[in-house]
């Protein structure tokens, strides 16, 4: 899996992107190559130093102390077949985050793409249900 993830390559090759990303992107994506193919040609290459600068951030950075302190309501939405980041870690960052709600949705990584109104019925829910915060004092 790191070594499908540790190139940009499928951003700026469709036909690569057919033969990693049903493993890469997991749920509906493992089948369903028609909505791949469609997700492939709607990508951009960015630039490869944009790249690695996404790939040391997942690495070289984490909130796991601070996650404790957070007064906000949270949503944690999660693929339950996401082989990039796999449910697990949402419930782990709902357990250290004192008012998260943790969703998982039956599919992969990319289930904002492949479950657009599922997705947007549970933001709208979790606002719509959020209590009013009061701004911040300057």
């Amino acid at each position: 899996m790191l070594a499908k993830l540790a190139t940009p390559r499928r951003y700026a090759d469709p036909t690569y992107m057919l033969t990693v990303g049903p493993d890469i992107y997991g749920g509906q994506l493992r089948v369903d190559l028609r909505r791949l193919e469609e997700h492939a040609a709607a990508l951009q290459a960015g630039s490869s130093r944009g790249y690695l600068f996404q790939l040391l951030a997942t690495v070289g950075w984490t909130s796991w102390l601070w996650l404790p302190q957070s007064k906000l309501p949270v949503l944690i939405m999660m693929g339950k077949d996401d082989p990039i980041v796999p449910a697990v870690n949402g419930r782990i960052l709902a357990n250290r985050l004192p008012n998260a709600r943790l969703e998982v949705v039956d599919c992969g990584h990319l289930f904002i793409l492949t479950h657009p109104e599922e997705t947007a019925q549970t933001i709208e829910q979790f606002l719509l249900e959020a209590p009013a915060m009061e701004p911040a004092e300057c």
